[in-house]
C-alpha cells in the first residue's frame, strides 16, 4: 500500500547519534524516528509503521545484527526493506562488507553502504533510500 503525497514515509534510523545527525540532515523529507538501542528500536516499531529501517553497523555496541533479526521477526515489519551503512572507520571493513552482503543474499538485508566522505555520497544515500521506498 502507497501512501498518499501528502503523507511521509516513517523511517526508522538506528545508528551513533554523530552520524544519525548527518542522515537526518540528508532525509529531511522523511518521517524520521530515531532509535538509541536495539531495545528502544523494537519499541518505536511497535509504536509506529516503520516504513524502512537504516541501521548503523555500528549501532549500540555494534548489535546491527540483532536489530535486523528482530526487524525480520517483527510480524508488521517483516517485509519493510532494510539499509544498513556504515560510516565509522572500521578494524574490520573486509569481515562487516562479507557479513552484510551475506545478508543480502539471504534476504535479510536490503542493502548496504559504505559511507566514506558523507558530503559527496550523501545524495547516494538519498537515491538508495528513494528507491528501497518506492518498490514497496
Amino acid at each position: 500500500m502507497s501512501k498518499s503525497a501528502r503523507e511521509k514515509q516513517t523511517v526508522l534510523l538506528a545508528d551513533e547519534p554523530r552520524y544519525a545527525k548527518r542522515l537526518k540532515e540528508a532525509l529531511a523529507q522523511y518521517n524520521l524516528i530515531e532509535a538509541t538501542s536495539v531495545e528502544n528500536a523494537e519499541q518505536l516499531m511497535t509504536d509506529h509503521k516503520v516504513d524502512l529501517v537504516i541501521v548503523g553497523a555500528h549501532f549500540d555496541d555494534s548489535r546491527s545484527v540483532q536489530l535486523i533479526n528482530a526487524v525480520r521477526k517483527d510480524t508488521r515489519h517483516k517485509e519493510s526493506p532494510i539499509l544498513a551503512v556504515r560510516m565509522a572507520p572500521s578494524d574490520n571493513p573486509k569481515i562487516l562488507l562479507d557479513t552484510f552482503s551475506t545478508m543480502i543474499k539471504l534476504r535479510l538485508l536490503s542493502a548496504y553502504l559504505e559511507i566514506n566522505d558523507f558530503a559527496k555520497e550523501g545524495q547516494e544515500v538519498r537515491s538508495v533510500v528513494k528507491n528501497l521506498l518506492s518498490t514497496q
